[in-house]
């Protein structure tokens, strides 16, 4: 069924959407297309079998109206159309949805942006505010949305803007260039006396850049932000393969990439997210362990990084709670140290305190660990539509592709208007003393030839030079637009060669690392490693080399690490670095566990470094360049005689 909505704003403007919803009925919206299944309306009632009679007003109120319009006054009469409660409050309430999603809180696919963020944009644009330009006052971009653009309050206005001035959240964006060669569609604001863009030029896929998130109506949107190289990595390939799959992309963009860094833990709810569209990644502060007494064996463990949307002061509060309600033991004290150069929240364990075991609790009671639901819903085709990360990025290619013809088709009209206008000139030059001798006989310009002689001081073989060698680069530059406009392949190229000089000057290292992760790109290939591994004294280095995760025996961690360990524990991979063990990028080491299973996993190193050397906190004398060292010190005792065999994990 297919129905248009009228939303009525300020100055009685009208703005219409157009959608169109299966299985409607006068009741129930049972299932929206393209994720919204879990919409549901409040007005479920029965129908009625009577209908509301028309009422008057009283007669006080009708004097009062009389009054107000004065003695010359005319007041249209009131028409009362009789209808059904729960039929009236579906259309008004499907009307309240329908303008939330698609006006206030979900992002557009092509330049992930909600209109409050266009709208703010575009007026700065407008006001010529930019990085190059003294700072102006908020109030001043507030009122200037407001007053042409925003049909809503001006303390949205306001947060949209603040929130897009930090750094964490907005970063090159690339939004605004070829806006005014008619790259994109313009349609009238509130009051239809001015134009505002549908959509902006992003040159980069900003709702999976900058990520983005809004609550609406029986739907909310929640998109994590990644890596710029990484996402123009993956870009590339789907330009240059559109048949490549999930798994290949992975290889180039593993997952998000948090703006405040921390380990992401959760590889298969990234899995999940980019297959689906939804998942949960599971995100954990970065830590670090500092020795505070080498005698007494005193340890700290200290937070230079807290999960996405983590609050510092929320955290350090929580923390003094549970400690002061003796329900995180183990800590002595707790230190706020951050400064302009970092944050470092440090807290001192008591001298019986294992670092690691503290360090789980901190996970399982705080906020130190904290999960980041995925739920990427954006507006396309003006609906909103649950994605996955090949659809997402496909999308943004199609935006982009028409964002490039109409760009080229608009130099090209320029061009040809300009060749036109160069011919007439020459033309003028060729014949210039006729042209002259015209002028000279005018009655009204009699001085016109000596002023054009002097004002310009050009002979005519100068100018036709001139304007020859002009008309020559506008011809040659009309050809190469032609060729764009013919060739989808040149549009792909163009895309990629753009975003890939976005890259090289832009990108940053990746902030979250996939610490302790499975390997993503692998999740579907779970097999067996391939041999069995014999005695624990006859660990082979081929063995070795083949796993990707390592776990010690409880009674190795004793002989490795001098810790006094629970014959539970286990040593995760951070905890290596956090002891002085230097892994390299990408490097396949195994760890044995109490339960002698080898798991096949992936080291992604979550200090991204390529050598000891620029490892922070890491005591390079104790450098394993050899895993033989690690397959010496795991051997012991009371381990020998073990049989460790291998499982395949399905």
């Amino acid at each position: 069924m297919s129905f248009s909505i009228r939303l009525r704003y300020r100055a009685s403007s009208l703005i219409r959407y157009n959608l169109s919803l299966p299985n409607v009925s006068t009741l129930r919206v049972s299932k929206y297309p393209s994720g919204l299944s879990q919409f549901r309306l409040l007005c479920n009632a029965p129908s009625l079998s009577t209908t509301i009679g028309p009422v008057r007003a009283h007669t006080k109120q009708e004097t009062r109206i009389t009054e107000d319009m004065g003695e010359g006054g005319s007041l249209a009469e009131e028409k009362i159309v009789p209808t059904e409660i729960h039929k009236e409050a579906h259309d008004s309430y499907m009307t309240y949805a329908i303008s939330v999603l698609l006006g206030r809180a979900i992002p557009d696919v092509r330049d992930g942006l909600k209109p409050v963020h266009r709208r703010i944009l575009f007026a700065m644009h407008e006001l010529g505010i930019s990085s190059r330009n003294p700072h102006k006052k908020c109030a001043r971009v507030v009122g200037e949305v407001l007053g042409k653009f925003h049909p809503h309050g001006d303390n949205a206005v306001y947060n949209a803007l603040v929130r897009m001035a930090q750094t964490e959240a907005l970063t090159e964006a690339m939004l605004l260039s070829d806006l005014e060669q008619n790259t994109v569609d313009f349609e009238p604001n509130f009051d239809n006396s001015l134009k505002e863009p549908s959509v902006l030029p992003a040159k980069l896929p900003v709702l999976l850049l900058n990520g983005s998130s809004g609550i609406a109506v029986g739907m909310a949107t929640n998109i994590p932000p990644h890596n710029l190289g990484e996402l123009v990595d993956a870009l590339t390939v789907l330009i240059n393969n559109p048949e490549v799959t999930l798994q290949e992309l992975l290889e180039y963009m593993p997952g998000p990439d948090f703006p405040t860094g921390g380990i992401i833990t959760s590889a298969t709810g990234i899995l999940k997210a980019y297959q689906t569209g939804r998942g949960c990644v599971i995100v954990r502060g970065k830590t670090d362990i500092e020795v505070v007494d080498s005698k007494t064996k005193r340890f700290a463990i200290v937070i230079k990084e807290v999960p996405y949307q983590t609050n510092k002061s929320t955290l350090v509060e929580k923390i003094a709670e549970l400690m002061e309600n003796k329900i995180l033991e183990g800590i002595s004290d707790i230190r706020d140290e951050s400064d302009r150069t970092g944050m470092r929240i440090v807290l001192e364990l008591k001298k019986v305190s294992d670092p690691s075991i503290a360090l789980e609790n901190l996970y399982r009671l705080t906020a130190l660990q904290s999960s980041f639901s995925c739920n990427m819903v954006s507006i396309i085709d003006e609906q909103p539509k649950l994605m996955g990360l090949k659809e997402l990025l496909q999308a943004f290619l199609d935006f982009r592709c028409s964002v490039i013809e109409r760009r080229a088709k608009f130099k090209l009209s320029q061009a040809q208007d300009r060749k036109h206008i160069v011919e007439g000139i020459i033309v003028g030059l060729k014949n210039v003393d006729g042209v002259i001798d015209i002028l000279s006989k005018s009655s009204s310009n009699i001085t016109t030839s000596a002023s054009l002689r002097n004002a310009y001081n050009l002979s005519e073989t100068q100018a036709d030079a001139l304007l020859g060698l002009t008309l020559r680069r506008l011809t040659l530059n009309e050809v190469k637009l032609s060729e764009l406009l013919s060739s989808k392949k040149l549009i792909l190229k163009l895309i990629e060669q753009e975003a890939t000089e976005l890259k090289n000057k832009f990108s940053t290292p990746r902030r979250s690392m996939l610490e302790n992760a499975w390997e993503i790109s692998n999740l579907q290939k779970h097999g067996t490693i391939g041999k069995s591994v014999g005695m624990m004294g006859k660990i082979g280095q081929d063995v070795i080399e083949t796993a990707a995760r390592l776990i010690l025996l409880p009674g190795s961690l004793k002989t490795l690490f001098g810790l006094n360990l629970k014959t539970t524990s286990v040593c995760p991979i951070h905890r290596l670095s956090q002891l002085g063990f230097w892994i390299p990028k990408f490097k396949k080491i195994m760890i044995l566990r109490s339960s002698y299973m080898v798991l096949k996993r992936k080291i992604l190193d979550h200090l991204g470094a390529s050598s000891p050397t620029e490892s922070t906190d890491v005591n390079t004398s104790k450098v394993v360049s050899d895993l033989d060292l690690l397959k010496t010190k795991m051997t012991s005792k009371a381990d020998k005689g073990n049989e460790i065999r291998t499982r395949s994990k399905t």
